[in-house]
């Protein structure tokens, strides 16, 4: 099994694809992964994670791999708007 690995992303519009439930996510690279910055489809471990989450909002996640090659998010959280002044 993998580490844990965290990453700032931005989730864009229109992603959520039932069943199962997945989440398009375009992030940064992941250095610790050796991915670049791409955009990807990954199932969510509960479809709570992504409750009250809109889409293209921007988040930070946790992903585990739970065998080879097969990366679920673990969590998900949306980051604070910047304040405009």
């Amino acid at each position: 099994m993998g580490d844990y690995q965290t990453a700032s992303a931005t989730l864009p519009r229109g992603t959520l694809i039932p069943p199962p439930l997945k989440r398009s996510i375009t992030h940064e690279a992941i250095k610790t992964l050796g991915w670049p910055g791409m955009t990807m489809d990954f199932p969510l471990a509960n479809s709570a994670l992504a409750a009250g989450i809109p889409p293209g909002s921007a988040i930070t996640f946790e992903l585990v791999e739970r065998k080879p090659d097969d990366w679920v998010i673990t969590k998900l959280q949306a980051q604070p708007s910047p304040v405009r002044h």
